[in-house]
């Protein structure tokens, strides 16, 4: 580098020695070679542009002078300094504009290996953030947080979303929350949330047997059973019991009624208590005096015959027993 700085330095230095003493034809040759090295400089270029003027002015003059002379040495001579300054222009403005063009051609170059260089750091980022996602998903895995595991390859998918094996690890978490979502809702009964998932586990795994079997369980209580029930009053101030769509499952005919458990709900009508079903049959008749949760059944008593009956209802079969 330093090198170079002295080269340009003697360079412009001969130039403006030649240019301040009037030698424009050497001041040229100078600032030319200084030019091409250094195309920068506003200043050596002005006084180049003034040099190549001077130049063309005095190649007028001399001409003008050798028409007026009565000596044909003096006018070849005269010619032959004028094409040698005319070609010295030329050769200037050559260096000058090959000069501009390596200046750029280089500059150019140097950045598109700086654009190459930042690329690979870029991607070295990229590869090492994809490693940590999948590193930490798989830590998640291991534990079965599945939720937790598919954000973190959720994130490395990003980086790289052809990566099949990535992909099956998606679809591993994502099979793994819907069964356990199936089976939590199964357990709770509420089937039609169960079917859902159920649904989605099969759709991702066609080949899972048991999601197929669940699912036929859950249609099954679904056929069985209605939606989910609602007390409601009717216009003539009795109580039943509607669906979800607003359907009416149970006639408004009861004074009293109280929630389903185990898909059997009290009812009270002309003041004694019977049972529905959630498809609306009356399974036992109003002839209760009394009743009261007792569990998973209810306790009935009919004070006439003096009797308590425990009342269950379970897989779409009415037990009544004396207790």
């Amino acid at each position: 580098m330093s090198d170079k700085l002295n080269k340009l330095a003697n360079l412009k230095a001969e130039g403006e020695k030649y240019f301040y003493s009037g030698d424009f034809s050497n001041a040229i040759s100078f600032y030319a070679q200084y030019l091409a090295e250094n195309p920068s400089d506003e200043d050596v270029r002005k006084k180049l542009e003034l040099c190549n003027k001077k130049m063309q002015e005095a190649s007028a003059n001399t001409k003008s002078q050798s028409q007026d002379s009565a000596s044909p040495q003096n006018g070849k001579k005269k010619s032959k300094t004028a094409l040698w300054v005319a070609l010295g222009v030329v050769l200037a403005l050559i260096i000058s504009g090959a000069g501009l063009y390596m200046s750029g051609f280089f500059d150019k170059t140097k950045t598109r290996a700086v654009e190459k260089k930042d690329e690979k750091k870029d991607e070295k980022k990229e590869s090492n953030a994809f490693a940590a996602y999948v590193e930490k998903g798989d830590e998640q895995l291991k534990e079965k947080s599945f939720k937790k595991a598919r954000d973190y390859y959720k994130l490395a998918w990003e980086i790289d979303p052809n990566n099949k094996q990535l992909n099956e690890k998606i679809k591993q978490c994502n099979g793994e929350m819907y069964k356990k979502k199936a089976d939590d809702f199964f357990q709770q009964k509420a089937y039609r949330r169960a079917l859902d998932n159920y649904k989605a586990l099969s759709e991702l795994f066609p080949e899972n047997e048991t999601a197929k079997q669940k699912i036929k369980e859950c249609e099954d209580f679904l056929q069985e059973t209605p939606a989910r029930l609602m007390k409601k009053q009717g216009k003539n101030g009795k109580y039943g019991f509607i669906d979800e769509n607003g359907n009416v499952v149970v006639d408004f005919i009861y004074t009293e009624i109280r929630a389903f458990a185990n898909d059997l709900a009290p009812v009270k009508r002309d003041g004694r208590w019977g049972f529905v079903n959630k498809k609306g049959k009356e399974l036992v008749k109003c002839r209760y005096d009394e009743v009261e949760k007792a569990g998973a059944a209810y306790r009935a008593v009919d004070n006439r015959k003096n009797l308590t009956h425990v009342v269950s209802y379970r897989n779409n079969k009415l037990k009544i027993k004396i207790d």
